[in-house]
C-alpha cells in the first residue's frame, strides 16, 4: 500500500483525484512529487488475450520493421495511460521519443497536416539529440544542407527568427531551430501555412537522418504520438489517409492515436486497436451495476485514497453514470470529493455523488442547445446506432457513448438520458 495515498478528503479532491482531469504527460512536477507513481497507479487489464495493450506491447516487441501501430478508444477510456504503461515497459529496450500534445499544441485545433507533424516529431527528435550531445550525431551535413535550404524557403514564404547556429560540430542547432519553427506555429496560422508551403520532402529527410542516427546509439526507436486523437475528422481522413505514407516511410516503430469516429469510415488501412468502455451493465435496461465493474473502478480509485474516505454506494454511483469511460467515473469521484470537502464531511457519501452527477448533467446540457445536436441525441436514443456524420461526432464528444456486449450499440451519455426522454416526451 503506497504511502502517498490521499488521507483526507480535502487532498483526494484537489490534488491526487486531479490525474483524471489532465493527461499524464502534463501532470504538474510538484503533484507528480505528492501522489504515488504511475506504476502503482496504473491498473493492469484482466487477463485477455485480446487486451489491446499486450497486444501492442507484442507486436512492438515482435514485429519485424519500422511497424506504425494505430491506437483509439472514446475519450476518457484510457489511451494515454497505456501509452504511459508501455513507454515505462518498453524504456529499458528502446529509446522511446513522446511527441508532446501534437494537437494540444496549436491554437487553431481544427487543422493537422502532415507537414505540422514533422516539425513536432523533429524538434522531440531534436531534444533527444540534445540530451545525448551534439557531437555523437553522424552524418550532420546532409542534415544541414536539407534543413538549411528548408528553413531558407520557409523565410522566402514567411519571416522567421529561425537562422540556424553553427555548432563546434559543423552542424546546427536542430533543436533551437525547430523549437522556434514550432513554437511560432501554435500561435500563427499564417506561419503554419508557410510551413506547409515549404513542403515536406527535407523534413523527412532530417527526421531519417535524426531516427537512423538515434538507432545507431544501441536501442531500437519507437515514437509515440498521444493527444492526435483529439483531432477533428475531416483533418483525421487526411492525415491517416493519403498523408500517411510519409509517416510509414520513416525508420522507426510508431504507436499514434486516432479519432474513434474514424473506426466509422474506410479511411485506414493500418493495424488498430481498440481500448473499449468497461461493461457497466449486463444488457441493455439492465438496472443492477456488474460486480466486475464495480470492483474494477473501485480498485483504480483505491490506488489514489484510502478506501475509508469513500462509502462503497457513493463509488457505485459514479460507476453508474460513467458508461464505463474511466475519465468520466474520476471526473465524477473529483466533484464528489470537493462537495464532501466544501461541506466539511470526512467521508464521501452517496448524496456527494449524486449532487457531482447533477452537477455534470448541467455541464454536459449546455452544449445540448444546438436544435441539431439535439435531433441526433435524439435518434440515437431511439435507434441505438450511429447513422449520420454527426451522430458519429457526438461518439467522438462523449455525448454519445458506446457499449459492448457481445455486439456494440450505442446510446446517449448516461448523464443525459433524462435530458433526452423530456425532449422525447
Amino acid at each position: 500500500m503506497s504511502s502517498l495515498k490521499a488521507k483526507s478528503v480535502d487532498e483526494a479532491a484537489y490534488k491526487h483525484l486531479q490525474v483524471f482531469t489532465q493527461p499524464v504527460n502534463s501532470w504538474p512536477e510538484e503533484l507528480k512529487s505528492q501522489i504515488p507513481p504511475f506504476h502503482e497507479l496504473y491498473l493492469e487489464p484482466a487477463k485477455n488475450p485480446r487486451d489491446p495493450v499486450q497486444r501492442l506491447l507484442k507486436q512492438i516487441q515482435q514485429v519485424p520493421g519500422p511497424v506504425k501501430l494505430l491506437l483509439t478508444g472514446q475519450k476518457g477510456a484510457g489511451k494515454s495511460w497505456s501509452l504511459q504503461h508501455i513507454r515505462e515497459v518498453l524504456t529499458p529496450a528502446y529509446r522511446v521519443v513522446w511527441v508532446t500534445n501534437p494537437v494540444a499544441a496549436f491554437t487553431d485545433k481544427a487543422e493537422l497536416e502532415i507537414a505540422d507533424l514533422l516539425v513536432l516529431l523533429c524538434e522531440a527528435l531534436a531534444g533527444e539529440w540534445k540530451k545525448i550531445g551534439w557531437k555523437n550525431l553522424a552524418s550532420l551535413g546532409t542534415m544541414n544542407v536539407e534543413l538549411v535550404g528548408w528553413i531558407r524557403r520557409l523565410n522566402e514564404l514567411r519571416t522567421l527568427p529561425v537562422a540556424p547556429k553553427e555548432v563546434e560540430t559543423g552542424g546546427i542547432e536542430f533543436d533551437i531551430a525547430f523549437m522556434k519553427i514550432s513554437s511560432e506555429m501554435r500561435v500563427d496560422s499564417e506561419v503554419r501555412q508557410a510551413v506547409r508551403k515549404a513542403g515536406t520532402t527535407a523534413l523527412q529527410i532530417v527526421a531519417n537522418h535524426l531516427l537512423k542516427a538515434l538507432a545507431e546509439q544501441g536501442r531500437p526507436v519507437l515514437v509515440i504520438f498521444d493527444d492526435l486523437d483529439k483531432m477533428d475528422l475531416a483533418s483525421a481522413q487526411t492525415l491517416f489517409g493519403p498523408q500517411f505514407s510519409v509517416l510509414e516511410s520513416l525508420p522507426a516503430k510508431m504507436v499514434l492515436t486516432f479519432p474513434y469516429a474514424l473506426n466509422f469510415q474506410n479511411v485506414l488501412t493500418q493495424q488498430r486497436e481498440v481500448i473499449k468502455n468497461i461493461q457497466v451493465f449486463d444488457k441493455k435496461g439492465a438496472t443492477e451495476l456488474r460486480k466486475e465493474a464495480i470492483e474494477r473502478f473501485t480498485a483504480l480509485l483505491h490506488k489514489l485514497v484510502e478506501p475509508a474516505l469513500v462509502d462503497d454506494s457513493a463509488v457505485q454511483e459514479a460507476v453508474r453514470y460513467s458508461a464505463g469511460i474511466t475519465r468520466e467515473f474520476g471526473r465524477i469521484m473529483a466533484i464528489a470529493f470537493e462537495f464532501a470537502s466544501l461541506s466539511g464531511d470526512d467521508r464521501v457519501l452517496l448524496s456527494h455523488s449524486q449532487e457531482a452527477v447533477t452537477d455534470l448533467r448541467v455541464e454536459l446540457q449546455r452544449a445540448t442547445q444546438d436544435a441539431e445536436r439535439r435531433k441526433g441525441l435524439r435518434e440515437v436514443a431511439k435507434t441505438n446506432e450511429l447513422s449520420s456524420e454527426l451522430e458519429r461526432q457526438l461518439l467522438n464528444e462523449n455525448m454519445v457513448v458506446e457499449y459492448v456486449n457481445g455486439k456494440p450499440w450505442y446510446d446517449v451519455h448516461p448523464l443525459l438520458e433524462e435530458v433526452v426522454a423530456g425532449w422525447k416526451s
